[in-house]
């Protein structure tokens, strides 16, 4: 299997900020006029209103936050990279002020606690007209708006002034930190929403559990830009609002995105054991595995199996209806071993029918009506003139919506997917065609309810004939399963599946079978597969030795004379804080010597630092 990488070519404006029209709070709108009557102003009465205008200022609705970055609850190496929230709404960081008459500074910040940190930190709900108790320095809660009573509850966090004295970004940090990114096609047609992004000033713990607050700072900088502690000493608790919140785990080894996928385990492209030079070697590249098999009076063998995730498609034919699983089973006399893979699968669908009670009831019901019109008609057979109408009854929505959800292996335990670990080892990816003749036995296996006799058999192979649900599709359907790090670390990974001429392929199902084994089917044959990210999972981060290449206007890193690219060192504190200040004067000292540099030194803005600081969404591309 052949693996490239390149960069997704999807376009990302950065923006400084989109400041709403009015922010919230309380207006008055006095609307006068003015007559003219033979040439003489005459003065009408004018007239006011009173209005506010509704923002959102203790809490966040849950549709608000589009994504956050690393995801809530993953594990992978995030060591190096800076920790974010998208939010729906782009106007949202601007809509409030943190201090009188400030309209270009956020409101919103976030705070990264680093797992040997969470002593400092505690978290309750307290009412308005509480959240100043027990704290030394609290939010200011005079003018409460309409809607907020003292006794609307708050989530709060409270951090120790010795911690968030050091990890609390200043104005300057919170208006670089924080900006809209807008999707494009590469027409330049915007292909989304405009997202407000909030990005954290620290990097997260290697090793630990990292905890995320988005927090509000609505009137808590003092006009130097520095946070008011009020009256708060180091040991003493700050009360801060909290917005949200999410917790992932920065492992020590995984590593990135494309260096997980980059690294996977590929000696073989399909699920299959590797290569062998034995007499089985014919049997391992159709995707049979050795398993235990205990015969009915208690001898025990090895048969071999494979399930429906094919290396090949399979030309193979077998009569249905079948009369039982027994009639599937396959003997090779040259090894003297069974291949009981099809009658596994017809047993499979049967036991699934007779899971699902309403299903395996419904189907014995309407098979039951077929075979009494078949019988006797519709129309009772004594009076002249009847006619026997044997025509087929539609086949009820139920049953047909469970026999599509079984042909996209819905239901179906993994161990039939994957009978063997060895088979889908850990961080490897197979490619796969969907085994027809497989299916047809899962799906005659489940068509089997109420099938005993000779007659019923007989009945079935009437009903088969003129009841396509019962028959999978003729349509090749192809797809891949992974087991990766990757599929945990980042859930809304971009899935894009192709011919060998490059054209797009129909994602019919996508599913995690587990946190980190991910089964996509696609309609076609599969024979390239693109992984990438989501534009919006775009983050700021820096390599592990701390350095970050330079970009020019159009983002493209920019090369160096003599080789290599032009680089910055990052410098962060010795809470892994970013000092802004510092990387500020590196990054001018660089564009002193290269004009290319996308930078002002006198004035950066936030999207002076979001083309530097931005980790592009690699491409990854698996080939058959």
């Amino acid at each position: 299997m052949d693996k490239t990488m390149n960069t997704q070519p999807t376009k990302i404006d950065f923006v400084q900020y989109h400041q709403p029209g009015l922010e919230s709070g309380e207006y008055q709108l006095t609307i006068s006029q003015t007559l003219s009557v033979d040439d003489e102003a005459k003065a009408t009465p004018s007239l006011t209103r009173n209005f506010h205008v509704a923002g959102e200022r203790f809490h966040l609705q849950p549709e608000h936050i589009h994504s956050v970055f690393p995801p809530a609850h993953s594990q992978s190496d995030y060591a190096n990279v800076f920790p974010h929230v998208l939010l729906s709404r782009n106007t949202l960081p601007w809509e409030r002020e943190v201090y009188s008459d400030d309209n270009e500074t956020p409101w919103l910040a976030l705070l990264v606690v680093h797992e040997n940190e969470m002593d400092k930190v505690s978290e309750s709900i307290v009412a308005i007209g509480n959240i100043a108790e027990g704290v030394a320095s609290a939010p200011d809660v005079n003018n409460l708006e309409p809607g907020q009573t003292n006794a609307t509850k708050v989530a709060v966090v409270d951090i120790k002034k010795s911690l968030l004295d050091k990890i609390m970004p200043n104005e300057q940090a919170l208006r670089l930190l924080t900006h809209v990114r807008q999707t494009k096609d590469n027409e330049g047609n915007l292909a989304g929403h405009d997202m407000a992004t909030v990005v954290a000033n620290r990097l997260p713990k290697k090793g630990e559990q990292n905890t995320v607050y988005l927090v509000s700072l609505e009137n808590r900088l003092k006009s130097d830009g520095t946070f008011n502690y009020q009256r708060a000493g180091t040991t003493d608790k700050v009360r801060l609002v909290k917005l949200h919140s999410w917790e992932f785990t920065s492992t020590e080894t995984i590593g990135d995105f494309a260096t997980i996928l980059k690294n996977m385990d590929s000696r073989v492209s399909t699920l299959r054991l590797p290569d062998s030079n034995t007499v089985a070697a014919p049997y391992l590249k159709n995707g049979l595995y050795p398993l235990p098999h205990r015969m009915r009076q208690g001898a025990q063998t090895v048969s071999w199996y494979h399930g429906p995730l094919s290396p090949r498609s399979n030309a193979e034919t077998f009569d249905f209806p079948a009369k039982g699983a027994d009639a599937l089973v396959r003997y090779y006399e040259k090894d003297g071993m069974f291949d009981v893979s099809y009658a596994a699968a017809w047993e499979l669908g049967r036991l699934l029918a007779l899971q699902n009670t309403h299903f395996s009831t419904s189907l014995y019901q309407w098979k039951r009506r077929y075979a009494k019109t078949q019988r006797h008609g519709n129309n009772p057979t004594h009076l002249a003139g009847s006619v026997t109408d044997t025509t087929l009854e539609a086949l009820p929505a139920q049953i047909r919506d469970w026999l599509t959800k079984l042909e996209n292996l819905e239901g179906v335990p993994f161990n039939y997917l994957v009978p063997d670990e060895e088979l889908l080892p850990v961080e490897s990816i197979r490619f796969f065609q969907l085994d027809r003749l497989w299916m047809e036995a899962l799906l005659d296996g489940a068509f089997s309810m109420g099938r005993v006799t000779s007659g019923d058999h007989a009945l079935d192979d009437e009903i088969r004939a003129l009841e396509e649900a019962f028959v999978p599709s003729a349509t090749t359907i192809s797809g891949f399963i992974m087991r990766s790090e990757a599929v945990a670390g980042w859930p809304g990974m971009q899935v894009e599946g192709k011919t060998a001429n490059d054209v797009p392929l129909e994602l019919i199902r996508r599913v995690a079978l587990s946190p980190n084994v991910m089964l996509c089917l696609f309609k076609g044959d599969l024979q390239t597969l693109d992984l990438h990210l989501k534009p919006e999972v775009l983050h700021f981060g820096v390599a592990h030795d701390h350095k970050k290449a330079l970009r020019d206007v159009n983002g493209q890193e920019i090369d160096k004379e003599g080789g290599g690219k032009l680089k910055v060192t990052v410098p962060f504190n010795d809470k892994l804080v970013l000092e802004l200040p510092d990387l500020s004067k590196n990054i001018s000292t660089k564009k002193e010597n290269n004009d290319n540099v996308y930078w002002s030194g006198a004035n950066p803005t936030s999207t002076h630092l979001a083309l530097q600081m931005l980790e592009g969404v690699e491409l990854v591309r698996f080939t058959k």
